[in-house]
């Protein structure tokens, strides 16, 4: 015999007149091979089937074997004989249990019970619980406490096979209670059972006929008299009442443990509801456990009582799991993902790890393990997977098959929905839910307006899923489909992407990349990261398609992709690449508006630093491309649009004046309404106008004026719909009111910014942060900003986005160390930002060559080294138009004319450092400069 173990396709072969099932599949041939290798009388099994009954039986390992059609050899083992275990907790004791955690409650119920039924009050406990939850377990570490206090105690297991093979665990039970082992013979039983009983009462000894016959050991010199069966049944009840009622006399204490009810076979069942009803005010105690499947007739029972076993709750989880693997570093988030995706259930954690550690994703021994490989995605363990699928198998056929179609439309699903798709009757499909609730598989959600339900288990849901041929899965989906598109109403936006998931389940590709494409616009202005996903979807589908519609859907995609991937970050999501195939589809296509939105998008990409540091003539000639090409079309909103991109360009490289005249000719196409040119690149160019409007003029000569109206355009923003716009407008402002002095507020506008930047991506978040790191500097708080800035430069390093803004964070970074006493790390710091403006031609902001010149003046550097980098800071400003910022620059200059003991280059200085900061209104800093002067004179 071969044996093989694995997931197979069952069909039907054959005709009218002769129908037969066969199973088919890579694992039937696998078992195949097996058995042309097995000897005559011998029976091999391949690791599959290994690993699933290891521990219930003894096997030899017999090495790897090569076998016709598989790329790697197989390990073989023989089956030699039958092992000692007879359930998962009598394996997992083999290998060692693990930690008993959490079921503290639980061991104190069973205790309590114990304590009444010592004063004479029977109990009956009912541990009921999905797979895996620790039923068996807690019923063991029960008993081991029995036994410590010398109780007896009797058990009997019911196994998945016997629920067909008649009394199998009560005459277990029988035999265990009179201690007949399997060595003993006919004889010698009866000698056991016939002590036992006239010991406990003589009169018992009557009952002795019916008693060897139901246990397979009659006397045959004393044959049973005919009987009829039933009147045999009521003998054997009666004497089962008998017994209790003998012990209880006696005053003798016991604990019967039945496990596994679940499984029991009808007539076993009858035995025990009589075990049940006997102990009442006895001194017995009965320990039942099984799954909610089982309906207990004697529920109503006063001294029975149930005791649910919930899933372990995600400290004593976490407890189990570091008990197995250990706390290495590598595992921190392996644990939280293990607790995500079993639930609770520890038979699950401990096998997932256990499966973990046979793959060698993780390595080491046992509470000290190290992860070795990313586990993108966990697999069902196959024990695990044997243990749902069969519990799914069970089902009555409707139940199952309803149970499948609602695992094809997702965990959660609605009422209306599944009789949508479903072919069963509503009385059907009613009492099938029903049947599926008291089971556990699923539970009821919400009841109004309509009927909501969702998977107890997220196991249970993939397995109830993959056990269904992917012909059937395409079916269905295509029917989950048409249901939610005619259920939707007008609410077909927040459905576009499970319609685009069932679509492309379905294999209808070219509607999953429409409707991924619906998803990826209602989210755009809301979930960057969750419309890049949609926009890559698109792309991945429409490349399938060869028509006109794909080439068109393919273009898209690549030009929102990259919109997307601009505030997400990240070199690996928007790429050169991905610009270059992006523009070939739009040829292709012939659309001249998606050519010049990429070619827009490309340039704010590489203008902010989001692909990488280039000169600003490369991100300049792909935005004025754009310009080019949408001027060609004449379309109103396309020039806008493109307009906006060119706009922030001139920003990121410090042209205020182009950036300034740009702005007017935006605001002067779209006639003051914000959404025209709003989805070229994804952001408004009115609003996008108006603060770059707002940042050159409030740079370059009035910062006060600006400043009052920073509010108004921060506001409108807000109340157009985009978020992202009025965190920039944050951004500027308190870059603006840094520049002045003027701490006002900014703490205010640091929160406004942070709650505003939620889901907007990483790059709006990161401009709101720094929002945070203005409102540290204004507080004075230099260690606290050191690190948070700091922390920000690493995030912008990583993820390859938004290193434009790295010279200002490499600012506030220079200027804490300063004030906290490192001049040299205030220096080292502050000169990355200049190297990299000078490098890249990139001045968002050119704060850190005043830094710079601060730390080399607080080091005493040389006076030629000083003045050197201040001509450099002077011709910064002169070219970006940064005249805010010249009045620090000339104190700067005064400053080392001091130093040098130049007392009329310091007053000259002096004196225009005092007209700059007039002129702009900073009046504390001007004031300072008017005392420096006196004290001069």
């Amino acid at each position: 015999i071969g044996m093989n173990s694995g997931d197979v396709v069952v069909g039907k072969i054959g005709d009218d007149l002769r129908m037969d099932y066969t199973a088919q599949g890579a694992t039937v041939g696998i078992a195949q091979r097996i058995e042309q290798l097995a000897a005559p009388g011998h029976v091999y099994l391949s690791g599959a089937t290994e690993r699933l009954v290891a521990g219930y039986f003894q096997l030899r390992a017999m090495g790897k074997t090569d076998l016709k059609g598989l790329a790697a050899a197989l390990p073989l083992f023989e089956l030699e004989a039958t092992g000692s275990a007879r359930n998962r907790l009598d394996v997992a004791m083999t290998r060692g249990l693990s930690r008993f955690v959490g079921r503290a409650a639980e061991m104190q119920t069973l205790e309590a019970a114990l304590a009444r039924t010592q004063s004479g009050h029977g109990q009956v406990i009912g541990i009921v619980g999905e797979p895996g939850l620790g039923k068996s377990r807690l019923c063991f570490e029960f008993i081991e406490h029995c036994r410590r206090q010398k109780i007896p105690v009797f058990e009997a297991h019911c196994p998945a096979h016997g629920k067909n093979i008649p009394y199998l665990p009560i005459l277990e039970l029988f035999r265990n209670y009179f201690g007949i082992t399997p060595q003993d013979d006919a004889r010698t039983s009866r000698q056991r059972i016939a002590g036992v009983l006239v010991l406990l009462d003589p009169a018992l000894q009557e009952s002795l006929p019916v008693l060897f016959e139901f246990m397979g050991v009659g006397d045959p010199n004393h044959p049973l008299p005919p009987m009829d069966p039933e009147a045999k049944q009521r003998q054997l009840y009666e004497l089962m009442h008998r017994i209790v009622r003998a012990q209880d006399a006696q005053g003798q204490v016991t604990v019967t443990l039945i496990d596994d009810l679940h499984w029991v076979d009808a007539g076993s069942d009858g035995f025990v509801n009589q075990l049940v009803s006997a102990v009442a005010g006895r001194r017995s105690l009965i320990v039942l456990n099984f799954r909610p499947e089982y309906i207990a007739a004697f529920g109503a029972k006063a001294h029975y009582q149930q005791l649910p076993l919930v899933p372990l709750g995600d400290a004593p989880l976490r407890e189990l799991i570091g008990s197995l693997i250990g706390s290495d570093d590598s595992v921190s988030e392996l644990s939280t993902r293990i607790i995500d995706w079993t639930s609770g259930n520890p038979f699950y954690t401990e096998e997932l790890i256990n499966a973990l550690i046979e793959a060698g994703d993780l390595v080491g021994y046992p509470g000290h393990y190290r992860l070795t490989t990313a586990v993108e995605r966990l697999v069902v363990p196959t024990n695990v997977r044997a243990v749902l699928a069969a519990r799914i198998d069970r089902l009555p056929e409707a139940a199952k098959r309803l149970l499948q179609t609602s695992a094809i439309i997702g965990k959660e699903f609605s009422g209306p929905l599944l009789e949508a798709v479903t072919d069963l009757q509503p009385s059907e499909q009613a009492a099938a839910l029903e049947r599926l609730k008291a089971g556990d598989f699923i539970y009821e959600r919400a009841l109004y307006p309509v009927f909501e339900y969702a998977f107890k288990h997220p196991l249970t849901h993939e397995v109830a899923y993959q056990s269904q041929l992917q012909s059937r899965r395409a079916v269905v989906h295509a029917a989950v489909a048409r249901a939610l598109e005619a259920q939707a109403g007008d609410k077909l936006n927040e459905q576009a992407a499970l319609l685009a998931h069932h679509c492309e389940a379905a294999g209808e590709i070219l509607n999953a990349a429409r409707w991924h494409q619906r998803a990826a616009e209602w989210t755009g202005h809301s979930d960057f990261a969750a419309a890049f996903h949609h926009w890559l979807r698109v792309r991945d589908l429409a490349r399938c398609g060869d028509d006109t519609e794909s080439t068109m859907l393919l273009a898209l995609a690549f030009s929102r992709a990259l919109v997307s991937a601009i505030r997400v970050g990240g070199p690996s999501m928007a790429s050169a690449e991905m610009f270059e195939e992006g523009c070939k589809a739009a040829q292709r296509a012939g659309n001249q508006a998606i050519l010049a939105s990429l070619n827009a998008i490309y340039g704010l990409a590489i203008g902010g630093g989001g692909l990488q540091q280039m000169v600003s003539l490369d991100a300049v000639r792909y935005a004025t491309e754009a310009v080019r090409i949408a001027d060609f079309t004449g379309d109103t909103a396309l020039r806008a649009g493109t307009r906006g991109s060119q706009t922030w360009v001139y920003l990121y490289f410090g042209q205020l004046k182009e950036a300034e005249r740009v702005a007017d000719e935006i605001i002067a196409l779209v006639a003051e309404d914000p959404l025209v040119g709003a989805d070229v690149v994804g952001m408004s160019p009115l609003l996008a106008a108006r603060n770059a409007r707002l940042h050159a003029r409030g740079s370059m000569r009035e910062p006060t004026t600006v400043l009052r109206e920073y509010p108004l355009a921060r506001q409108a923003a807000i109340d157009a719909g985009f978020p992202e716009n009025a965190v920039y407008c944050i951004a500027v402002e308190m870059d603006l009111r840094y520049a002045l002095g003027d701490t006002s507020g900014v703490r205010a506008l640091a929160q406004t910014a942070g709650s505003l930047a939620n889901n907007l991506g990483t790059l709006t978040e990161i401009v709101a942060a720094i929002g945070r790191c203005h409102a540290l500097a204004c507080d004075r708080d230099w260690s606290t900003l050191r690190d948070a800035a700091t922390a920000l430069i690493r995030i912008l390093r990583e993820r390859g986005s938004g290193l434009v803004y790295e010279p200002r964070l490499l600012a506030f970074v220079g200027t804490a160390e300063i004030e906290c006493g490192n001049p040299e790390a205030g220096r080292a710091a502050a000169q990355e930002g200049v190297v990299f403006m000078r490098e890249s031609q990139s001045v968002w902001n050119p704060h850190c060559y005043a830094v710079f010149a601060r730390a080399q003046l607080a080091l005493a550097e040389p006076a030629a080294d000083i003045a050197g980098a201040l001509d450099e800071y002077e011709s910064v400003l002169t070219r970006t138009g940064f005249h805010v910022y010249e009045g620090e620059l000339h104190e700067l200059r005064a400053r080392l004319a001091e130093r040098e003991g130049q007392q009329a280059e310091r007053a000259a200085a002096l004196n225009r450092a005092f007209e700059c900061y007039t002129r702009f209104g900073m009046t504390a800093q001007a004031a300072r400069v008017a005392d420096a002067r006196s004290d001069a004179a």
